[in-house]
């Protein structure tokens, strides 16, 4: 038998989603295992370890030794955080993220963009920033007003400073953006001990956690951009089983904006669950089912379903055999296949499996539905 290749994950910023998505590309390419033993303590990996492994996606921010190691093996190397890029990168498109930003800002009134810029700082607060002063006086329109930081000014004094210069801008709407929600929480929590409302004196975005959720905790819950980890983690597979490919960054475009309080939403739009529909509406054809989904949403599959029958009415299955039922029945009126192929081009595992299905929602078999239109 012919050995798997393994896929090593490496992290000290967790995203479970990212390896959701890995899961999924190995369990279609027989060629491929993932090893996630050590995908939460990057630090701790050593030559041994890697040793055992023929390449690496990696999400590192701090543990900066373990990439170089990484690098000084010669192993193909997927990066999905900008700041430790290789030659191989999946990231975020922060463009996207800043459009979906400035567009709820606008939609709530904003006049005011709040750009804190960290003179050698992170990377990815670096490039997001960017990308909403871009937005924000581009497509938004909004009046951008920077307040620059070093580095080496402690958070606490910067959130101060924030604060103090929000309560100059008084009379104008503010919107402010950020790659951390740990900032968000932190910046909701001052704004609010100095009297300046939320949304009504200024409106707080921030990219999600993608475990930790602590936009849900903040004192103002924060309306937040999702991530699409899963893709992120499927597209950096494929990118190491691309064989000769030497250098490439892909950009995976954001699921969605979940609105909450911090931006004068109460979550009546649930882009997980417009994410589920999404879904259903290209893989239902598929043999797919609630758990692939809910996996492809980034969350637990009782919570999905849980939102998803709040907000449509429907059980995630009964959306999906809908779906499937639409297809179906197309087959059935314009063709001449046989139940059973028409049972795999729709996702079902037999042909005995769709009739008991297609009788149970249609209230007759398939033949006699196709004879309806002969």
């Amino acid at each position: 038998m012919k050995r798997k290749r393994t896929i090593g994950v490496l992290m000290d910023w967790y995203r479970p989603g990212v390896i959701d998505g890995l899961k999924a590309y190995c369990s279609e390419h027989e060629g491929w295992q993932l090893d996630v033993r050590w995908a939460p303590r990057a630090d701790w990996v050593d030559r041994a370890i890697l040793g055992q492994w023929d390449a690496v996606v990696s999400h590192i921010l701090t543990s900066k030794g373990t990439v170089e190691l990484i690098e000084s093996l010669g192993m193909p190397h997927v990066s999905l955080n900008r700041s430790t890029k290789a030659a191989l990168n999946v990231f975020s498109d922060f463009s996207a993220c800043a459009e979906l930003m400035v567009q709820e800002f606008k939609s709530v009134g904003c006049e005011v963009f709040l750009a804190p810029v960290v003179e050698g700082g992170n990377i990815q607060a670096e490039v997001l920033v960017t990308e909403l002063v871009r937005e924000a006086a581009g497509l938004g329109g909004m009046e951008v007003v920077e307040r620059r930081f070093d580095a080496g000014v402690p958070f606490t004094e910067r959130l101060e400073q924030l604060v103090a210069f929000t309560g100059e801008l008084k009379g104008k709407r503010v919107g402010f953006g950020t790659p951390h929600t740990g900032i968000a929480y932190g910046f909701i929590y001052s704004l609010l001990g100095a009297g300046i409302r939320l949304p009504e004196d200024i409106a707080v975005i921030s990219l999600a956690k993608d475990i930790q959720r602590p936009e849900e905790m903040a004192r103002v819950p924060v309306t937040t951009v999702e991530l699409d980890h899963w893709s992120s983690g499927y597209r950096a597979a494929e990118l190491l089983a691309r064989a000769g490919c030497e250098r490439e960054t892909i950009y995976v475009r954001p699921i969605g904006i979940q609105r909450r309080e911090s931006t004068g939403g109460g979550g009546a739009h649930d882009h997980r669950v417009a994410r589920a529909l999404e879904l259903i509406e290209l893989l239902a054809h598929e043999p797919i089912g609630v758990e692939a989904i809910s996996s492809r949403c980034g969350i637990g599959r009782r919570t999905l379903e849980q939102r998803f029958h709040k907000v449509t009415g429907k059980t995630l299955m009964g959306a999906i055999n809908a779906k499937r039922m639409d297809l179906a029945e197309g087959y059935l009126r314009g063709g001449n296949d046989t139940i059973e192929v028409i049972a795999e081009k729709v996702g079902y595992s037999s042909g005995h499996y769709l009739s008991r299905v297609f009788k149970r929602e249609m209230g007759m078999t398939p033949g006699a539905y196709r004879r309806m239109f002969r």
